[in-house]
C-alpha cells in the first residue's frame, strides 16, 4: 500500500504526540501516587508522635497518682490518664497494624485508664486505697514508663531516618513472629538467664514486653468480664447429645434428622452443643438444652404483619421454649425483619440484664434469629427486688427532666462484687422535644446511676 510522504509525516507526528501524552500521564500518575504515599507516611509519623506523647503523659500521671492523697487530686489525675489512654489507642489504631494482632497494648490502654478512675471513685465515696491498690498503680506506672521510652526511641528513629512510605510500611507491619512453617523467626536473647525473643518489629517487642496484673474493677474492660459465669445454668442438669439434638429440633421446628451435630462451643463458662442444617444453625446448652443462639437463612418477602402482631409472635415463641414472662422493650426494623429485645419482668420490675434478642420475619412471623447469651448469664429467679426508697423520694432526685413515666428496673453494672442494681427508671422528653431521656436512680441509695437517651426513628428505637 502506497502512502504519501505528507500523510506519513502527519501520522508520525500524531504517534509521537500520543507517546508523549501517554508518558506524561504515566509520570503524572506516578507523581500522584508518590504524593499520596508521602501524605500517608506523614500521617503515620504523626500517629507515632502522638502515641509517644500520650504514653509519656500516661506515665507521668500514673507516677503522680502514687502520691495523690486527696480524692480531688486523684480524680483529676485519673481523668487525665483515662483521656490520654483513649487518645493513645486512637493513634495506635491509625497505624497499619491489623495483621500484627496486637492485644496486650490495647488491653493496657483500656484497663489502665479505667482502673485508676475506679480507684478515684472509691476515694470520692469515702473509701481508701489498700496496699494492693498502690502496688498495682506502681506496676502500671512501670509498664507505662517502659512503653513511653520505647515509643520515644521508635519515633526518633522514624523521624531521623525520614523513612519513605514503603520502608515505613514494612517497618510498622512486619510480623516476623512465625514463618510459613509455623516456626519463630525472632532472635533469641537472654537476660539474667531467662530467654526472651527479639523481633525486628519494635511494636511486637513492646507487645511481648508488657507484663501487668489482671485488673478487676468496676469498668467495661475489667478482666473479670472476659470470662463471665452463668448464674442461670449453675444448678441445671446436664443432658445427652441426643437430648440436645431433640431440643434443638424442637426450637427450630424441624425434624432431628434434618440436623447434623457440629463442634462443641464454650462461651464464658456456658458449654454448648452445635447443630446445623441446610439453612439453619443453633447452639444449645449442655445443661437442660437452652438455646444460646440460632439463625435461619431465607429470603424475606414483603411485610404482612403489624408491629404488635410480630411482638406477639415473639412472646409466644419465648413461652414455647420455656423463657416466659418476657416483654419487648426496644425494637428496630430493617429489610422486613424486626429485631426485638425482650427482658424478663418480675413483679413489675424490668430486669434489663435478662435480655433476649429475636429476629422476627414480618412476612409470616417466623423467628429467624435468637441471641439469649445475656439471659443465660444473668437470669435468676432468686433476686430480692424490694426497694428501700419510695418512688416519691427517688423522683425528687430527678431535676433535669419532668418525669412522665416511671418503673422499677434492674440494670447491669460492671462491678466485681455487685453485678446489678435495682433502680427507679424515670423517663421524660428532652429539652428539644426530639428524644426521651431515661434517668436511673438507685432504689436503695438514691444515687443517679445512669442516663440514657432514646430516639424514635422510622426504623425503631435508637438508645444511646
Amino acid at each position: 500500500m502506497y502512502i504519501k510522504k505528507s500523510v506519513l509525516t502527519v501520522m508520525l507526528c500524531f504517534l509521537g504526540a500520543a507517546v508523549i501524552v501517554a508518558a506524561g500521564m504515566i509520570i503524572k500518575a506516578n507523581n500522584g501516587t508518590s504524593s499520596i504515599k508521602q501524605i500517608a507516611a506523614y500521617s503515620y509519623q504523626q500517629s507515632f508522635s502522638e502515641l509517644a506523647e500520650e504514653l509519656d503523659g500516661i506515665s507521668n500521671d500514673l507516677q503522680k497518682s502514687m502520691y495523690a492523697s486527696s480524692p480531688y487530686q486523684a480524680m483529676n489525675l485519673a481523668a487525665s490518664v483515662w483521656k490520654r489512654a483513649g487518645a493513645a489507642k486512637t493513634s495506635l489504631e491509625e497505624l497499619p497494624t491489623d495483621e500484627l494482632n496486637l492485644q496486650q497494648i490495647p488491653k493496657f490502654l483500656n484497663q489502665s485508664g479505667e482502673y485508676v478512675l475506679s480507684l478515684a471513685k472509691e476515694l470520692m465515696n469515702g473509701g481508701e486505697q489498700d496496699e494492693e491498690d498502690k502496688q498495682t498503680v506502681k506496676k502500671l506506672y512501670e509498664q507505662a514508663r517502659s512503653l513511653s521510652q520505647q515509643m520515644t526511641e521508635l519515633q526518633y528513629r522514624v523521624n531521623s531516618e525520614n523513612l519513605k512510605y514503603d520502608d515505613l510500611l514494612d517497618f510498622i507491619s512486619l510480623d516476623d513472629r512465625q514463618n510459613t512453617d509455623g516456626q519463630s523467626d525472632v532472635t533469641a536473647s537472654t537476660d539474667g538467664g531467662e530467654e526472651t525473643f527479639v523481633s525486628e518489629n519494635p511494636l511486637i517487642n513492646m507487645e511481648n514486653g508488657l507484663d501487668f496484673p489482671e485488673l478487676n474493677y468496676d469498668g467495661l474492660y475489667s478482666s473479670h468480664l472476659s470470662n463471665p459465669k452463668s448464674v442461670f445454668l449453675a444448678d441445671k442438669d446436664p443432658i445427652t447429645d441426643e437430648e440436645a439434638k431433640n431440643r434443638a429440633a424442637y426450637i427450630l421446628n424441624c425434624q432431628p434428622s434434618a440436623l447434623t451435630q457440629g463442634e462443641d462451643l464454650t462461651v464464658g463458662d456456658i458449654k454448648c452443643v452445635t447443630f446445623d442444617g441446610d439453612d439453619k444453625y443453633i447452639a444449645v446448652t449442655m445443661r437442660q438444652g437452652y438455646p444460646l443462639f440460632f439463625s435461619k437463612m431465607r429470603e424475606i418477602s414483603d411485610a404482612e404483619l403489624t408491629f404488635d402482631e410480630a411482638i406477639k409472635k415473639g412472646s409466644e415463641f419465648l413461652s414455647k421454649i420455656k423463657m416466659s414472662n418476657m416483654e419487648c422493650v426496644f425494637y428496630s426494623e430493617e429489610g422486613n425483619v424486626l429485631k426485638a429485645d425482650y427482658v424478663y419482668v418480675k413483679n413489675n420490675v424490668y430486669c434489663y440484664p435478662d435480655k433476649i434478642s429475636l429476629l422476627i420475619a414480618l412476612d409470616n412471623g417466623q423467628i429467624i434469629g435468637l441471641d439469649a447469651s445475656k439471659y443465660l448469664i444473668s437470669h435468676s429467679a432468686k433476686r430480692t427486688l424490694i426497694p428501700s426508697l419510695t418512688e416519691e423520694a427517688a423522683a425528687k432526685k430527678v431535676t433535669a427532666i419532668t418525669p412522665e413515666n416511671s418503673r422499677l428496673c434492674l440494670i447491669s453494672t460492671n462491678g466485681v462484687e455487685e453485678h446489678e442494681k435495682l433502680c427507679y427508671e424515670f423517663s421524660g422528653k428532652d429539652i428539644y422535644g426530639e428524644a426521651t431521656v431515661y434517668v436511673y436512680i438507685n432504689a436503695h441509695t438514691g444515687v443517679e446511676e445512669d442516663i440514657k437517651i432514646m430516639y424514635d426513628t422510622e426504623e425503631g428505637n435508637v438508645l444511646k
